[in-house]
């Protein structure tokens, strides 16, 4: 019942912060945007904390078992994703000057076509949500039952998630954005060091014969919290260096946060063995293990497409740069949003970095077979039989992945819930926040319960389900990409981009091909993203009038 109590404190805590930083003022403007007066590390931190996602931090933790250092290449193109949204700013600041929303920049004041967006986005955010509300519900329910094991994990598991769903309401009917972004910092903060204990922890367990491949793979975590602390100075300097005078803060809390876990790091490597005599072949796989792997292109095209395009489809991610101070000056707004989403560049890539690494501290452990396909299971398994032996290192595990669970759900459930109630008070229904943000928590919970009874009668694996809706979300990228290169693209044109390529990445969810599973898990994603490319390209060409009439 530990994890449950902590979840459960942690949960409270987090409302009580939210309740205390809850916007009371009426006006969306306040609400929804802070009144554009958002600074970078304000923006920083809400964006690397929605990056730490439990259901991704496990598949990453079960990828960098599996595929060890080959995953870098996802981090790459998350990393590359970034910067090409960066290098739009000047366009970016433009849009969020007159465009509140995603789409109100897509189809104006066309409201039939803006709720339907909203429909479909608001599927994919509450898609997500429900992803990180499962995992999160297999981890608490095996802790549950560990104590009582007379419960069958079915009865268990709806109790669990029934408390979740409760605890979620609460939490998610308060605050405005001043809020997400206070309750983010405090997230990220707790992430930060909880993660840091668990590899250690791990690392900690490690066979005589793997101790090289540890030591290397400490010293790497300690290399990427360094990272992630010293690249705001970075980037301060880098702009300093080219004269360039933009405001930078330092995310005060997430920074003490990775501080703390770079120390835990430190002294833990400090208090390592000589390895000298025991170093012996690597058991990471390599650079290119996952490129040897039959089918294993599938992952790497798809992920890599979603990673480079996921900013310019993410509708979180356009209210975030709308959140931002503005001034009178065009070129100092394109110069401050450009420096506050490259203050992202490396923190949210490190996030993925983080399940990558466990995955593979779980690895070199030795603790858990090679092949393994529940690899975040059998770590819960032996972290809650752990415990139950009563030391404090055991117990302190146990509250660390409790505490890392419920901060990771609850940064991607602020910015997913915020963004929906969003698209309800100003895409979709006219009327006061209130009433959108209660009619939005209904909308989330009614897709939860479809997309739960869905995934139960055709048994569709969990993380096929997260591709499947992310892909509901990255159909909107190709439109945004023509918003930007070509503006007079006839909206018909952009909403049936959107509807083709959701209605194909759903079909693809059932994998009606029988493709193998590791191209299940992408193909919804790839076959959305070219469909709604396609069907732009069409428009963009059709829309084009002949030479001969514009003489």
């Amino acid at each position: 019942m530990l994890a449950l109590f902590v979840i459960a404190t942690a949960a409270m805590v987090f409302m009580a912060v939210g309740l205390y930083r809850a916007d009371v003022r009426q006006d969306h403007n306040s609400f929804f945007f802070m009144s554009q007066k958002a600074t970078a590390s304000d923006y920083a931190s809400t964006t690397v904390a929605y990056s730490f996602q439990v259901a991704v931090t496990i598949y990453f933790i079960y990828w960098g078992f599996t595929y060890g250092w080959s995953n870098f290449i996802f981090i790459i193109t998350w990393l590359l994703g970034i910067i090409a949204f960066s290098a739009f700013a000047p366009v970016l600041a433009q849009f969020t000057k007159k465009h509140r929303t995603l789409f109100e920049l897509l189809f104006g004041d066309n409201a039939r076509l803006k709720i339907i967006s909203a429909l479909i986005f608001s599927a994919s955010l509450s898609g997500l949500i429900y992803t990180e509300m499962y995992f999160s519900s297999q981890f608490l329910t095996s802790a549950l039952i560990n104590d009582k094991p007379e419960l069958s994990r079915a009865d268990a598991y709806w109790a669990v998630f029934a408390l979740l769903m409760i605890l979620m309401m609460a939490y998610a009917a308060i605050g405005g954005m001043k809020k997400v972004v206070a309750t983010d910092k405090m997230q990220l903060f707790i992430s930060y060091i909880t993660s840091s204990l668990l590899i250690c922890y791990v690392l900690d367990q490690t066979v005589i014969a793997n101790r090289l491949d540890a030591h290397v793979l400490l010293i790497t975590t300690i290399i990427l919290y360094a990272t992630i602390l010293l690249w705001p100075v970075a980037l301060r300097g880098i702009y300093k260096a080219l004269s360039i005078n933009i405001s930078i803060e330092i995310p005060i809390l997430p920074s003490i946060g990775a501080a703390i876990a770079l120390l835990i790091c430190v002294l833990f490597y400090l208090g390592q063995e000589d390895i000298a005599s025991t170093a012996t072949g690597s058991v990471i796989p390599g650079l290119l293990s996952m490129w040897r792997e039959p089918n294993g292109i599938w992952p790497i095209i798809g992920f890599s497409l979603a990673n480079i395009l996921w900013q310019f489809s993410d509708y979180t991610a356009y209210h975030r740069i709308s959140i931002l101070k503005k001034t009178q000056n065009d070129e100092a707004n394109s110069s401050f949003l450009r420096a506050s989403i490259l203050s992202t560049a490396i923190p949210s890539p490190a996030t993925w970095s983080i399940g990558i690494f466990l995955g593979i501290a779980l690895r070199v452990s030795g603790l858990i077979e090679p092949g393994a396909a529940n690899v975040f299971d059998q770590f819960v398994q032996l972290v809650l039989s752990g415990a139950e032996n009563g030391t404090l290192i055991q117990i302190t595990v146990l509250v660390s992945l409790s505490l890392f669970i419920i901060s990771v759900l609850y940064s991607t459930l602020d910015s997913g819930v915020i963004a929906i109630g969003q698209m309800g008070a100003i895409d979709s229904i006219t009327g006061g926040k209130l009433k959108a943000r209660f009619a939005s928590l209904f909308f989330v919970i009614v897709i939860m319960l479809a997309i739960a009874a869905a995934q139960i009668a055709g048994g569709i694996d969990a993380f096929v389900l997260l591709g499947a809706v992310y892909s509901w979300g990255l159909v909107f990228a190709p439109p945004m990409l023509m918003r930007i290169f070509v503006p007079s693209i006839p909206t018909v044109w952009l909403i049936s981009a959107v509807l083709l390529g959701a209605a194909v990445g759903t079909i693809n969810s059932f994998n009606p091909f029988g493709l193998p599973y590791l191209a299940t898990l992408v193909f919804p994603s790839i076959s959305a993203i070219c469909t709604s490319f396609l069907v732009c390209l069409v428009g963009m060409t059709a829309s084009r009038k002949p030479q001969s009439e514009t003489v």
